[in-house]
């Protein structure tokens, strides 16, 4: 993944590492220890940080000093995907525990934990992720079905 502010490449690995690359690309100018396998990272350019998913989280780092900033937990299993939405200073996430989250971006204050309002359908968990609830039909939880064929 390019980083276009700090003129680096970044990639993560199952061998819970993520590199930060030369602009050529020829050689590692740092490498981060994480905890479990990276299964996605996705560039944060309006808040100037990186995310790097894994098992059950995702965090966000700086995108210069390579610091974490935040880990987002909530997932019951894998993340697989992780995005940034700058329109709507939010990040959504997909995991295997067949749910999609939208969260607020890191915007580098102390965010609260998940709250959960009361179970509406067995399908689908509206949830307020982040510094001040907001509109819950804008910050949801998902539940993807399967079907039986």
């Amino acid at each position: 993944m390019w980083n276009e502010d700090a003129g680096t490449w970044i990639s993560g690995s199952e061998d819970c590492t993520v590199r930060i690359w030369s602009a050529d690309g020829l050689s590692c100018v740092h490498k981060l220890d994480v905890v479990n396998p990276v299964t996605s990272i996705n560039i944060d350019k309006t808040n100037k940080c990186f995310l790097v998913a894994g098992e059950n989280e995702y965090s966000a780092y700086n995108g210069f000093t390579y610091v974490k900033l935040r880990s987002f937990t909530g997932h019951n299993d894998l993340v697989h995907k992780v995005i940034h939405v700058p329109q709507l200073s939010q990040y959504i996430t997909a995991s295997r525990d067949k749910t999609l989250r939208v969260w607020h971006s890191y915007t580098g204050g102390v965010q609260k934990p998940v709250e959960e309002s009361a179970e509406t359908d067995s399908d689908v968990k509206r949830q307020v992720v982040g510094d001040e609830p907001i509109n819950q039909e804008s910050v949801e939880t998902h539940r993807i079905g399967t079907s039986s064929n």
